[in-house]
């Protein structure tokens, strides 16, 4: 959560009445006029009207490592990738040198950084490999439980070996004493293990405690030059086997 935090812009410095103040990032609104200067991480997606050898890193966003120099051109085409947009400055990305002004044009859920969180949060949540073989485990041992307490209940009945409350209870009290209940919660602290060990060790941030499991068990990951999946369709191009090499045609997952 920290390091998320750190993405966020604390201020930002506007034009108010021809005064220029420091406010609460989140206080910007659309039309505000934003003064940006190096260090800055911009507060929401400005339109650039004023360029001072202003320059950008826009990784967060586009993936792109390099620095994209702004200016206030405009740009006709509405199809015009994120990456060359050059005189907008989004939310979350950070000014690396130069100085300029700008308009607010979009604030929260309106703003590119904004969009990409609200279709994650769209997003089909899917169960690990893991989840699934533990509520597998889980219904098989149930059943089997059931089963077998359903049987002793029948034979014993019908032997009149203990009076029906008696038995009753006894089968109850096996079912409880049965059905393994610490599972989730060794589950769960197998897992946090995890999270922790590939925080120290790797550096890296997992969300979810499942991810843990997910992510130890990936083999290969196939990924563009800037780390980023633009539409999450890799296709493989080339086939380099000892003797001989395979062109494949084709884009994305299309069957052809």
């Amino acid at each position: 959560m920290e390091r998320i935090k750190e993405l966020l812009s604390a201020e930002a410095t506007v034009y108010r009445d021809g005064v220029r103040q420091d406010i609460p990032a989140e206080d910007v609104v659309p039309g505000d006029v934003v003064f940006l200067e190096a260090g800055d991480n911009v507060p929401a997606d400005i339109r650039i009207f004023e360029a001072d050898n202003l320059r950008l890193q826009e990784s967060a966003l586009t993936g792109e490592p390099d620095l994209v120099e702004k200016n206030t051109l405009p740009i006709d085409d509405p199809a015009t990738p994120l990456a060359e947009r050059t005189n907008l400055a989004f939310a979350s990305t950070s000014v690396t040198s130069g100085s300029g002004k700008g308009i607010v044009i979009a604030t929260g859920e309106q703003s590119e950084i904004g969009q990409i969180s609200s279709e994650v949060n769209l997003a089909e949540e899917r169960k690990t490999p893991l989840m699934k073989e533990i509520d597998g485990l889980g219904k098989g041992i149930t059943y089997v439980i059931m089963a077998v307490a359903i049987g002793l209940f029948i034979i014993s009945l019908f032997q009149q070996t203990y009076a029906l409350s008696v038995l009753s209870l006894a089968v109850v009290t096996m079912i409880v004493g049965s059905i393994p209940e610490g599972l989730p919660a060794t589950t769960s602290v197998v897992l946090a293990m995890g999270v922790c060990d590939m925080a120290k060790n790797k550096h890296t941030i997992i969300k979810t405690l499942p991810a843990v499991e997910t992510l130890g068990s990936v083999d290969v990951i196939a990924t563009d030059k800037t780390g980023t999946l633009t539409k999450n369709e890799m296709t493989v191009k080339d086939v380099i086997l000892a003797t001989q090499q395979y062109h494949v045609t084709g884009d994305g997952y299309a069957p052809e």
